[in-house]
């Protein structure tokens, strides 16, 4: 706003967010201000001039223009996926590339044939264990192991070779050096070198040597 001598005023300027104003027609009343912007008594002394109040305005017309929509591109972003499959068909000794999930949601053939896995070499009790692992890296308590948590470890640990969950197998070599015992170490050390675990074999070596320097 503009003074009388027609130099902006800076205690009386408002800063307000983009109006927009749409044309109605002859009923257009759209507009917007301030309920209180200044005082009628300093209005009228010091910007009042000639009957009239000098307004300088900063306006900003904006075209309409519609938000671009690129094009539909499913397809390129589900080609790409065939770089990192997770299963294979062997057709004729062609090899073909796809995903389980994918198969599975579109041809309720494939999702029958790729639904269930049935496993000879592990029982239920290591299997759920192992799946627990797989997806939390953490073991049951020892006390949730069964009965012999000691040949639960073992299970565990042959299966940890055979599947190639090294972190797992780590972790069963250490359980079974910390718990071993006379009764024990022979079972322990033969699982060790059946399921190649140089680490157990190494552990339990020198624990038996220290249990067998004891004086009687």
């Amino acid at each position: 706003m503009m003074d009388k001598n027609g130099q902006p005023c800076p205690y009386s300027a408002v800063r307000t967010d983009v109006v927009p104003f749409i044309d109605l027609g002859v009923s257009d009343k759209c507009g917007g201000g301030w309920p209180r912007f200044i005082l009628r008594a300093d209005l009228e002394k010091y910007y009042l001039t000639g009957g009239y109040i000098t307004f300088v305005c900063a306006i900003m017309v904006v075209h309409d223009r519609p938000i671009p929509v690129p094009p539909l591109n499913i397809k390129k972003h589900f080609s790409s996926l065939l770089g990192s499959t997770d299963v294979s068909f062997v057709i004729n000794g062609e090899t073909f590339h796809a995903h389980r999930a994918v198969l599975a949601a579109r041809s309720p053939v494939l999702e029958a044939l790729m639904s269930s896995i049935t496993l000879h070499d592990i029982t239920p009790a290591t299997f759920r264990v192992i799946l627990q692992f797989m997806y939390t890296d953490a073991l049951p308590e020892d006390d949730e192991l069964g009965d012999s948590p000691s040949e639960m470890l073992q299970q565990l640990l042959a299966a940890a070779d055979r599947y190639e969950l090294d972190q797992l197998k780590l972790i069963c070599a250490q359980k079974l050096g910390d718990n071993v015992s006379v009764d024990t170490v022979a079972a322990t050390l033969t699982c060790a070198e059946m399921y190649n675990c140089p680490e157990l074999t190494s552990a339990l070596t020198s624990r038996w040597r220290g249990i067998s320097r004891r004086p009687c």
